[in-house]
């Protein structure tokens, strides 16, 4: 009979061997790092001396659904009251991008309330662009080299910034980090701020936002297809009181598809010949692909996260590592689920790998790639030159990204 019960997935086949490799890569000794359990109840400050007894412990807890991993300790994994002792000193960076409630403009519920799955997967895009401009800077702007990709198992995608360096940062250096990425929208949410628009401009990554929510949105999740998100982007606009482009809800809902009123809108901006209109265009296409991250998950080093390979207890579906050039090809409904299990293993889930999921860009051999003659990645990348921006001051020793990088993953 197909399908098993998490105290089976958790006993006979969760990756714990290969999540303690992840853990302790840094030279962090498993028995400092915090776990908790979640089943009947809640279990934090979970300690482990190794995999073995993880597992142990793991499955011996009533009920069990989710194993989540937390800091590494100073001394001996401690309670708060006893953080005079011992305090949690280290912790991967992790940002969550998570699609519900965060991107309003995503229909994701059903009218019941519950997660319409097929919606989530359908939307999975949104997570892959956020995923992949949020590792471009993070790579760019503070050199960070080792970085992971988990799908949630649900609606949303964890990026594990797995360095030292991150590691290593106190609480205030993260939050830096987090204002530094933040989608910094107007207040009512229908475009991106100006300051936005000038710093993806400033790093050159105008032209991969323009790529992908031309071709992923609007082309391949069919964004504009329904009338009411073509209304909703021209009000995002706010330009109803331009002549040149009075007319304009109308011109969209007359449009044979979504693709053809993007190009409609696109079209009557780009022929009032007025930069600042384009700039509000690109505002409006910035608020729906720049990642929009819980910050809660990434500012303070005692905030614990459910593991990789771990079953969502809501879905049964396994948090499975992507990488990155797999993104934009990945598909959340192929990976192994606890409630059709049949015993066998996606590439996408293979639990050896999970080491290897870590990029590590210090050990790629830095050779350019040939651009394609044809295909998307001439649309996106139109400048043939490596991207330097001003570094953060948190890493004054970042490398720059070459820009044919991106364009020749998102045209794969």
């Amino acid at each position: 009979m197909d399908g098993i019960t998490p105290l089976e997935y958790y006993t006979r086949h969760f990756p714990y061997k290969e999540l303690a490799r992840v853990l302790t890569r840094n030279g962090d000794a498993l028995c400092q790092r915090e776990f908790a359990l979640e089943g009947d109840f809640y279990k934090r400050y979970v300690v482990a001396k190794d995999w073995e007894d993880l597992r142990r412990q793991v499955i011996a807890h009533p009920g069990i659904t989710s194993l989540h991993v937390g800091p590494v300790y100073s001394g001996r994994v401690a309670r708060s009251a006893d953080h005079a002792r011992s305090w949690p000193a280290r912790r991967e960076l992790v940002f969550d991008i998570d699609l519900f409630p965060d991107y309003e403009w995503l229909t994701l519920n059903r009218a019941d309330g519950s997660a319409d799955m097929e919606a989530c997967d359908r939307a999975w895009p949104v997570c892959a662009i956020g995923a992949f401009l949020l590792q471009y800077v993070l790579e760019t702007a503070f050199g960070f080299k080792e970085i992971m990709c988990v799908y949630s198992g649900r609606r949303g995608v964890h990026l594990w910034v797995c360095d030292n360096a991150a590691m290593d940062l106190a609480d205030d250096a993260r939050s830096a980090i987090v204002g530094y990425v933040r989608a910094s929208l107007t207040e009512d949410k229908m475009r991106a701020t100006t300051g936005l628009r000038r710093f993806v401009e400033t790093n050159e990554m105008l032209p991969a936002a323009q790529w992908a929510f031309d071709e992923l949105l609007v082309r391949e999740m069919g964004l504009l297809d329904p009338l009411e998100q073509r209304l909703s982007l021209v009000d995002r606009l706010n330009l109803s009181h331009v002549e040149a482009l009075q007319g304009l809800h109308e011109d969209v809902i007359d449009m044979e598809s979504g693709v053809a009123a993007w190009e409609r809108i696109k079209t009557k901006v780009k022929d009032t010949g007025q930069e600042w209109m384009q700039d509000k265009l690109n505002e409006v296409v910035l608020a729906y692909v720049w990642p929009r991250i819980d910050e809660n998950v990434s500012l303070h080093r005692n905030h614990l996260l459910k593991a990789c390979f771990v079953a969502h207890p809501k879905t049964g579906r396994v948090a499975s590592p992507v990488r990155q050039e797999d993104l934009f090809r990945f598909n959340p409904a192929s990976v192994l689920t606890t409630r059709n299990w049949t015993g066998g293993a996606t590439p996408a889930c293979e639990p050896q790998a999970l080491p290897h999921y870590i990029e590590q860009k210090s050990q790629r051999t830095k050779t350019k790639r040939a651009r394609p003659v044809e295909g998307k990645a001439r649309r996106f990348s139109r400048r043939e030159r490596t991207v330097h921006r001003k570094p953060s001051p948190l890493a004054p020793q970042a490398e720059a990204m070459d820009i044919e990088d991106m364009g020749h993953v998102l045209a794969t």
